[in-house]
């Protein structure tokens, strides 16, 4: 719902409430949990419940003709809860609980936290267009949120049992920018923003001991500054646009387990330094006939952690100052042909991406790879009830490659390579092919 009303010919307001109230459970089917006198495995459930309502609203001002100012907020209440459990198996070849069904009656629980979470924040900005071809926006922002935390102590282990509060808040985070246009086709723009990322539940979920140990070292909510500029065109046929940027982000949050990702134990969060990233996008677009266009991107990282990781003892958990960030190529490139007449429908598409590090300490790689899908297809257009019936042949991965698509898959990115630590990459699809059949109505 939201309302929209002119108080005036120079003032408008905006409100729009909201609800929203949603549960649901995450599961892993794990042997370290066994189900008493039953299997040898049991069910781990992660759950949670979602219920929260808010507002947000805004008040803008036309000061003069081409200058309009805005003041708005958000406020939230959150009442979320979230629970780590366990469910019984059957002792029998297979699972007597269904992948797609909500387990019931848990047998143990590692955790039951309750989090009472509040949000604030507000917001200023000057719009001012000072000619027909420039325009300038400028302003500032400020957010706090509050997050207290409990637990039920009939549903949490001594291990678990964390609760207290902690609070991110920064009442200043300018942003501004200017988009200038000399010409209709060419448009030139710049901008400058900060922002800072607010705590989730994750430090909470902890043992009591590391929660204090995080409340001691006075953990630091994550920050960015980002400066970005570049150009666009604007052609009957083509368009394109070229951007750089630089993002220097601060406070990094880094999360240490003790054990794999499918155990449960507490973990340790501390913040570990900064990264820097810088690089440059470009894109185009050509339209050689109605029915025929081409495609073309390319952009270039240069992303890497400025410190080492160290522990909130400081001792040396990763060497990663200097290196490069995990699971970020340096080169990224798609490229596409695309042919649609009405009837006859074709597309070739390839993305390629440059070797990727898999570790902080860079000790392992991925080569590079390129991926080849390919779309042909028919459209029936006729006066019978076949009109609008469609026919697609899709192949994806033409070529087969061999490659590893997931890193961090299981308990995050690791710290360096260890022989035997494959449980932490997913291989990439095989070649597979769909044909997909469509009426429009």
């Amino acid at each position: 719902m939201s309302v929209d009303y002119d108080l005036t010919d120079e003032l408008h307001v905006r409100v729009s409430p909201y609800y929203h109230n949603n549960r649901g459970i995450g599961t892993w089917w794990t042997p370290y949990v066994p189900t008493p006198g039953g299997s040898s495995l049991s069910v781990r459930g992660t759950e949670y419940f979602i219920n929260r309502m808010g507002v947000t609203g805004s008040l803008s001002y036309d000061l003069f003709r081409g200058n309009q100012i805005e003041v708005g907020g958000w406020y939230e209440i959150n009442d979320y809860d979230t629970a780590r459990d366990y469910f019984g198996l059957d002792d029998a070849p297979t699972s007597s609980i269904s992948h797609h069904e909500f387990p019931k009656n848990p047998f143990a629980y590692d955790y039951f936290y309750k989090f009472d979470i509040n949000t604030y924040q507000y917001y200023v900005q000057d719009t001012w267009e000072l000619t027909d071809s420039l325009k300038v926006s400028g302003g500032w922002k400020g957010i706090q949120v509050d997050i207290d935390a409990s637990n039920d102590p009939s549903r949490t282990s001594a291990s678990w049992a964390t609760q207290g509060s902690l609070t991110a808040k920064d009442m200043f985070l300018p942003q501004v920018g200017v988009n200038y246009r000399p010409i209709y086709e060419v448009e030139l723009f710049g901008s400058y923003a900060e922002n800072m990322r607010a705590f989730t539940t994750t430090p909470f979920i902890t043992s009591p001991d590391q929660f204090a140990a995080i409340r001691e070292q006075g953990l630091k909510p994550e920050t960015s500054k980002t400066f970005e500029g570049g150009l666009r065109f604007h052609l009957p046929k083509f368009e394109a646009s070229v951007v750089g940027y630089h993002v220097k982000f601060d406070n990094r949050l880094f999360s240490v387990s003790p054990c794999s990702a499918i155990e449960s134990c507490p973990s340790v969060l501390n913040n570990v330094g900064s990264v820097t990233t810088k690089g440059v996008e470009v894109t185009g677009q050509y339209r050689v006939t109605p029915a025929l266009s081409l495609y073309a991107a390319y952009a270039y990282t240069d992303a890497s952690y400025d410190d080492d990781v160290l522990n909130g003892a400081g001792e040396l958990v990763a060497a990663s100052g200097g290196k490069s960030v995990v699971d970020q190529p340096e080169h990224l490139i798609n490229g596409e042909i695309s042919y649609d007449d009405g009837t006859f429908i074709g597309r070739a598409h390839v993305n390629y991406q440059s070797k990727r590090y898999a570790t902080y300490e860079n000790d392992l790689s991925f080569k590079g790879r390129a991926l080849v899908d390919l779309t042909v297809g028919y459209r029936i257009n006729s006066d019978d009830a076949l009109d609008g019936t469609e026919i697609q042949l899709n192949v994806t991965n033409v070529t087969d490659e061999k490659y590893v698509s997931t890193i961090g898959q299981s308990g995050g990115y690791q710290a360096s390579y260890a022989p035997g630590d494959w449980q932490y990459f997913m291989v990439g699809a095989p070649r597979q092919w769909f044909v997909t059949l469509k009426k429009a109505f």
